[in-house]
This record gives structure tokens, sequence and C-alpha cells, in this order.
């Protein structure tokens, strides 16, 4: 990625998870939002999250990605949903 992506808008494309405030086409003016207090802990413990933080110009593509088997995209979706449920336990 871009180091002034940093500072682009992005979407969240990946599923809903309302515990930390995640809701699919969420957009965040700043970049990705490394910061923001309730998802510090999901980028330490899904290494594939950023993934799911697209630019415009990709939002379709990265979408169409989200149900491609084996796509970064795919991978990320599915690592948030798995930690989600341990979490539950």
């Amino acid at each position: 990625m871009n180091t002034d992506m940093k500072y682009r808008p992005v979407t969240y494309i990946g599923p809903t998870v309302i515990k930390y405030g995640l809701f699919k086409n969420k957009t965040f003016k700043g970049g990705i939002p490394y910061n923001y207090p309730s998802f510090k802990g999901l980028f330490n413990k899904c290494p594939l999250f950023s993934r799911l933080f697209v630019e415009p110009g990709r939002l379709g593509k990265a979408k169409n990605n989200l149900t491609a088997k084996g796509t970064a995209e795919n991978q990320a979706a599915a690592q948030i949903i798995e930690y989600v449920k341990k979490e539950a336990k």
C-alpha cells in the first residue's frame, strides 16, 4: 500500500461486527484506522484485517474477491469471523 494511502478514504468491506462498531461499507476518511481504539486488538489478532479496508478505486474488485476462495479479502473476512466466534465462547 502506498504511504500516502494512509490518509485517503477507505471503505470497510468485511462482515458487520457490532461489538467493534464494524459495519459493512463504513467509510473512514482518514485511511485505515490503525489507531481506532476498538480496532487495535483486531489488527494484532487478525493480521489480514487491514485487507478489508479498501480505497474507492478498488471497491468493486475487492467486493467480488470477498466471495472468491483463496483471495486475501476472502481469507481476511474468514479470519475476522473465526476470531469473533472464538471470542464469544
